[in-house]
Order: structure tokens, then sequence, then C-alpha cells
């Protein structure tokens, strides 16, 4: 609620609490992601609890600062003003699924000496993240604008990156999890708020300057990394021992491991108990039982070029509401589309032969969907560039 005056009856006799809510870059002093100042107009914001039983009912005032708060003053404030970002981020609850239409709409070029391998978006800081494998770092691109901002550099090639948002809106909790291959081979987490403020260039921010929350060491070859955020595990699939090991996202720690028969590179939970595991060149759905153990139900697809058809899933990403699976088939230069029951629904792009265009990709890798946008990136690696498709 916006007012410039309180002359409704509901306000008489009610005390009004003011804070000046200060502007904080989120990515360094000149690392901002379309923030933009408060302007000279004053703007006061009135907000009600009608939970309550006898409502409380604060000002955010955007220029001053009341000298005279209290203990309880600063309880209700604090508890409205929680209450007022939970409401505004209420708005990402419902997701958007992605049409399948594969409506180009924008690309972010990359220089071609750069190998973008895997692309994931960061809610939390308004970024697009895409791992450089040939120059060990993560390029960093503004969400809305798509603007380059800066690069984080790591101390191995980055083979994938995972996103762990917090729980709670009100925590500062984000995080960072990636696996790097030659020379050092291990996964870490960090800090993403330590990332983005590490020293740096103007230019490039130094993981190697930052300690991780952890690093394991326990893969041989660290490909796609998934996040069961409620039960704090980690999926992390490890190409050259056929298995998707599962750690604790706190600790790092090995829990369990799920072995296959195949190469795996891809990994995404699909539901609660419920994971998609791309390895050789077929999906596997797996359910976890009653026992904690996970079950392989159900796996369909094929060697080949034909429709329905894989040669190479490299990452592959499951719509949260709609469960439709879209995997970046490299070798095939394309995008499937398959049901979670298996059933192949489309495909999407071919093989670049002179200039790329919109249509064709040119050894596609990581995909990610925008689950609040209902777009998905595409990171089209011989192509030097990033699709993003409606």
């Amino acid at each position: 609620m916006v007012t410039k005056d309180h002359d409704d009856p509901i306000y008489h006799n009610v005390q009004q609490y003011q804070r000046t809510i200060q502007q904080k870059p989120s990515l360094g002093e000149e690392f901002e992601f379309g923030i933009h100042k408060p302007s000279s107009e004053r703007v006061i914001l009135t907000l009600i609890d009608f939970l309550m039983q006898s409502p409380s009912t604060t000002s955010l005032d955007l220029h001053t600062m009341c000298n005279d708060c209290y203990p309880d003053d600063e309880q209700v404030f604090n508890h409205l003003f929680e209450k007022l970002k939970d409401k505004m981020r209420s708005r990402w609850k419902e997701l958007k699924e992605f049409s399948t239409k594969f409506e180009w709409f924008h690309s972010i070029p990359l220089p071609p000496d750069h190998g973008p391998w895997d692309v994931k978006i960061c809610f939390s800081y308004g970024c697009i993240l895409v791992t450089d494998f040939y120059t060990f770092g993560i390029r960093v691109f503004d969400l809305v604008s798509k603007e380059f901002k800066t690069t984080i550099a790591l101390p191995a090639c980055p083979t994938c990156v995972c996103v762990e948002e917090p729980l709670r809106v009100t925590s500062d909790s984000t995080a960072l999890i990636f696996g790097c291959s030659k020379p050092k081979v291990a996964v870490y987490k960090y800090e993403m708020r330590k990332l983005l403020n590490a020293r740096r260039t103007p230019t490039t921010r130094n993981a190697c300057n930052e300690s991780p929350i952890w690093k394991t060491t326990d893969f041989k070859w660290p490909y796609g990394i998934a996040i069961w955020r409620s039960e704090n595990q980690v999926f992390v699939c490890d190409v050259d021992t056929k298995s998707v090991k599962i750690l604790n996202s706190q600790s790092g720690l090995l829990l369990t491991s799920i072995q296959l028969q195949f190469r795996c590179c891809s990994v995404d939970l699909a539901s609660d108990r419920e994971l998609v595991v791309s390895a050789g060149n077929q999906l596997f759905i797996f359910k976890q039982s009653l026992s904690g153990e996970w079950e392989q139900y159900k796996n369909f697809s094929r060697l080949g070029s034909e429709e329905g058809s894989l040669d190479g899933p490299f990452s592959l990403v499951v719509d949260k509401k709609t469960k439709n699976i879209m995997v970046s088939d490299c070798n095939n230069h394309r995008i499937n589309v398959f049901t979670l029951e298996g059933e192949f629904v489309k495909s999407f792009g071919s093989r670049v032969n002179t200039t790329p265009t919109n249509e064709y990709f040119c050894f596609p890798r990581g995909i990610c969907l925008n689950d609040r946008t209902g777009d998905l990136l595409v990171a089209d690696r011989d192509s030097f560039r990033i699709q993003f498709f409606k």
C-alpha cells in the first residue's frame, strides 16, 4: 500500500514507524544488476498485518530515519518488513512452463576462444552464469539486460555449475557449486556473495583468493550437478566412474552413489524422490524407495540421428510444471523434448553449415530453464554463444 496521508480512520491513533531503505549493492561497489538509486520524490509505504488480532502498521520512509525507535518498534518493523518481502516474491511461486515452440528472441555472443559448457541462472543476484571451459572461468551476465558484468576466475577447467538458492527470502546464503576437471579435479562450493566481491581486477573476480565452504576430490570427472534443496543433497555425475554421487550440501561429504552401466553426463530432479539421468545415449528415471534407495524404473531412447534418438546427450533439464525433459543432443546438434513417461515430443535445431543462425546449433552443451519466465537457455558451444528461446 502506498499513501501520502493517513486521513482514513483506520490509521487514527496508530503509531507510525519510519525507516530509511538504503540501497545495498549486492555485487561490489560498481557491480550492480539493474539497480536504480531512489529518486528525490518522497514515498511512504504503509504496512499492515491484517492477520494479527490488533492490526499493526508501520511506514517505510525512503528519505528519513526515525531516531527515537525502541526495541518493540524494531520488532514490529522487522516482522512487517519480512512479510512484505515474502509477499513481493510470492509472484514467482507460480512456475512458468517452456512452450516447446523454440521461438528465438536473443543471443549472447562470446569470444571465439571461449567454450561455453554450462549455463545456469542465479535469481538471488539476478545474473546468468556461463562456465568457460577453455579460460578457467565463469562468465557473469545480467539476467535482464544480458550485459557482461565480470568473470570469476577458477583454479581449473569448469565442467558444470549449479546455484543453491536460499530457502528463505531473508537469507543471504546463496551458494555456487561447480565441478572442475584438469588440472585439479574437484567439486567446490562457494558463497556467491564472496565470489562476486572477491579481490579482483576491473573485469575479473578471483575465486582462488577466497576459501570454499567445502571442496571434495572424490571424483574422476564431474559433469552434471543438481540440488535437492529440501533434503540438503547434491547430485553430481561422475563420468569416469559411471555413477551419480550424492553429497551432503552442507559438508560436501559423500552420502551414497547410484551406479550405472554407462558414462553419465547430466542429472536433474523431476520431483521429490524422482531423478532423471542421461547415461550412454539413453535417459534413466530413478525413484527413491521408502528405505531411501534409488531404484531405476524406466529408461528410454537409443543411439541414432532419427527423431527420438540421441547421440551424446550432454545436458538435460526437467520442466517442473509440464514434466517435459529437454535434452541437448550434442552430436546431433539439436534439442530433444521427451515426456517423463518416455514419449518423444519434438526436436529443434540442426547442424550449422556456414554462418550460425537462430535455428542452428553447433554441439550444444549446457541448457537451463528460467521457470519464472518460461525461457530456455542453451550454451551453443562451437557457435560461441548463449541462445534464448521462448
